[in-house]
C-alpha cells in the first residue's frame, strides 16, 4: 500500500475507556505486543501508520497509528488530538460503510496508539496507478459514496474541514472510506472563546503567508522503521496520566455556530491584491530583513493567536477560511467540489507554485475546466464552489439537496451495490499521460526556483514536455476500428492535457511577472 494512508498531524490524549473492543470474549485492552507489524503505510509530522496483524489471529488486518507524545506536546497539538478522539467516538455509533472506523485506542509511556480498520489504498495514490475519472460510472459511484459519507457526518453535526482525495481510502471492491478527522469540528461541542482571542486574520497577517512555500511532502525527520517500534522496550512502560499530555496552553476559539446563518460569509477583497513567486533570489533578500524575522515568529509552533477556521489543505480550503471566517457545513461543500474536480482530472482546481499563489487563485475564483469533465459535473462543481457560502448547493437543504442535482439523476443514486470493474485501456492511457504531466510541471517549477540550473537541466525539462506533446498528439493512439465513444473520449483526454499545459504556462508567466513587480517594489527601484 502506498504512503499517504491515514496521514494526520494530530495526537490523541486517549482516555481509559475503550471505543470498541474486538477481542474474543474479553474486556482486556489491546497493547502493542498483541500485534505483528508488517509494513509502514503512512507518515505524518509526528505519527506513523503501520499495517498490522493480530498475533493470535493473523487473518485480521488493521492500521495501527502511532503518535509520539513528546512531539505532540512540543507542537501544542494535544487539543487537536482530543478533538479527533471525541469525533471518532461519536462517528463510531452506529458507524457508516463510507467512514473509517476506529477499533480501539491504547497507550504506553511514550506513545499513543489508534487502531483503525484497514483499507487497501489511499484514493489519491490509487488514482496515480488507475485514473478512474475517465470512466463516468466509476466516477459517479465514488462521488455518490463521498456524498453519503458527508450526509452521515453532517447528520452527526460534524464538519470535516479537510476533504480531498488524500483523505479517502478505497478498497479493491470500490468501497471508499472517509478518513483523517484531525481538522474536524463537532458543532455540538464548541469551546468558549477567550477574551484575548481574535475572530479573524487581518490583511497584514494574511500577507505574511508569502514566506510559506507550498510543500505537500511529509517530513520524514522523525520516521522510525517497523523494527524500531517492534523492538523498543520503552513502549512497554507504565501508563502515564492525561495531564502529562495536557501540560500545554492550547486555546481554542470559535464563533457562535448557531448564529452563523444570520450573517453572510462573503470574502472581502484583500488589500494590495498581488501575489508573487519566491525564487531563491527573492528569498535571499528576506534573510537580512526584519520582516522575515517577524514572519518566522508568526509561523512558530506556539502561536499567540488561534486561527480556528484557517485549517485544511491549501488547494481545497474555501475562501472564507482564508480570513478565518466560519461557514459551518458549507465549507465541506466547497471542498467536495474541489475533490470531485481532483477525482476526475487527477489535478487540483486551484494550483500554484506557492500557497500565496494558490490562495490568490481561490479568492479570485480562477477555476477552469478541461473537456474531460462532463458538462453536468461542471455544473455541480460550479454550484458547490460559489464564493458566498450561503449560495452553495446544500446550504439550505444539506447533502440531500446535493443529491437532487441533475448529475445524480443519471443513475439510481439509492443503489450502492457497486463493484469496481477491471481497469480499462482508456484508464491506463490517461494514467500514463497525467503522470507524465505531473512529472513535467514539477520539474519545471524546480527549474524556475533554482537560480543555479544548468543547461542540461533546462534541456531535460524541454525533453519532458516534448515527449508529452508527442504522446498526446500521436495519430497512432486513435485507431480506425475503435468505437466512436472510445475515440471521442481519447480526443477529450488529449485536448484536456493540451489545455492543462497551456494553463500551466500562463500561470508560470503570471507568477514570474508578479514576482518581478514585487522585487522591484521591495528594492525601491
Amino acid at each position: 500500500m502506498k504512503k499517504g494512508f491515514l496521514l494526520n498531524k494530530n495526537i490523541y490524549d486517549i482516555e481509559e475507556n475503550v471505543i470498541n473492543v474486538e477481542k474474543n470474549n474479553t474486556n482486556k485492552k489491546y497493547c502493542k505486543d498483541d500485534f505483528e507489524i508488517y509494513m509502514h503505510i503512512g507518515t505524518g509530522n509526528f505519527s506513523d501508520v503501520f499495517m498490522v496483524k493480530l498475533k493470535n489471529d493473523p487473518s485480521k488486518k488493521y492500521a495501527l497509528k502511532i503518535f509520539k507524545k513528546e512531539k505532540v506536546n512540543k507542537m501544542n497539538k494535544v487539543n487537536d488530538v482530543l478533538t479527533e478522539k471525541n469525533v471518532m467516538s461519536k462517528l463510531n455509533t452506529p458507524g457508516h460503510a463510507n467512514v473509517i472506523k476506529l477499533i480501539e485506542t491504547f497507550k504506553d509511556k511514550e506513545n499513543v496508539y489508534l487502531l483503525y480498520e484497514y483499507a487497501d489504498y489511499d484514493l489519491w495514490e490509487f488514482l496515480k496507478i488507475r485514473s478512474v475519472g475517465v470512466n463516468e460510472k466509476i466516477t459517479f459511484n465514488i462521488i455518490l459514496q463521498m456524498v453519503h459519507a458527508l450526509i452521515y457526518i453532517h447528520n452527526k453535526n460534524i464538519i470535516h474541514r479537510d476533504l480531498k482525495c488524500e483523505n479517502f481510502l478505497i478498497n479493491k471492491d470500490g468501497t471508499i472510506k472517509m478518513i483523517d478527522f484531525g481538522s474536524s469540528k463537532d458543532l455540538d461541542n464548541i469551546s468558549i472563546k477567550t477574551n484575548n482571542e481574535e475572530d479573524t486574520i487581518n490583511h497584514e497577517e494574511l500577507s505574511k503567508f508569502v514566506l510559506k512555500k507550498n510543500n505537500n511532502n511529509n517530513s520524514n525527520e522523525d520516521l522510525k522503521n517497523a523494527n524500531e517500534f517492534k523492538n523498543n522496550d520503552s513502549l512497554n512502560g507504565e501508563e502515564i496520566n492525561n495531564n502529562d499530555l495536557n501540560n500545554t496552553n492550547f486555546q481554542k476559539s470559535d464563533k457562535n455556530i448557531k448564529d452563523q446563518n444570520s450573517n453572510k460569509c462573503v470574502l472581502e477583497t484583500l488589500k494590495n491584491n498581488e501575489s508573487y513567486e519566491f525564487n531563491n533570489q527573492i528569498l535571499s533578500s528576506f534573510k537580512s530583513n526584519d520582516y522575515a524575522a517577524d514572519a518566522n515568529k508568526h509561523n512558530s509552533y506556539k502561536k499567540k493567536k488561534t486561527f480556528e477556521n484557517y485549517v485544511g489543505s491549501p488547494n481545497f480550503i474555501p475562501p472564507e477560511a482564508l480570513i478565518n471566517k466560519c461557514s459551518g457545513k458549507a465549507r465541506d461543500f466547497w471542498s467536495l467540489g474541489c475533490t470531485i474536480y481532483q477525482l476526475v482530472t487527477c489535478t487540483v482546481p486551484f494550483d500554484g507554485s506557492t500557497e500565496w499563489f494558490i490562495y490568490n487563485k481561490i479568492k479570485r475564483r480562477e477555476l477552469k475546466y478541461p473537456s474531460i469533465i462532463p458538462s453536468e459535473l461542471i455544473d455541480l462543481i460550479e454550484k458547490l464552489t460559489t464564493m458566498n457560502p450561503e449560495e452553495r448547493l446544500g446550504f439550505n437543504g444539506g447533502c440531500e439537496e446535493i443529491l437532487e442535482h441533475l448529475y445524480f439523476q443519471k443513475y439510481n443514486y439509492n443503489k450502492l451495490n457497486f463493484i469496481l470493474p477491471e481497469v480499462s485501456e482508456l484508464e491506463k492511457l490517461y494514467t500514463t499521460i497525467i503522470n507524465k504531466y505531473h512529472i513535467y510541471i514539477n520539474e519545471k517549477r524546480k527549474l524556475r526556483q533554482n537560480n543555479n540550473s544548468t543547461e542540461e537541466n533546462i534541456n531535460n525539462v524541454e525533453v519532458l514536455k516534448k515527449n508529452l506533446l508527442n504522446l498526446i498528439n500521436s495519430d497512432t493512439l486513435v485507431c480506425a476500428e475503435e468505437e466512436y465513444e472510445s475515440i471521442t473520449l481519447k480526443k477529450k483526454i488529449f485536448k484536456s492535457i493540451n489545455f492543462m499545459l497551456e494553463e500551466f504556462d500562463k500561470q508560470e508567466i503570471k507568477e514570474m511577472e508578479e514576482a518581478s513587480k514585487w522585487l522591484e517594489r521591495y528594492q525601491g527601484t
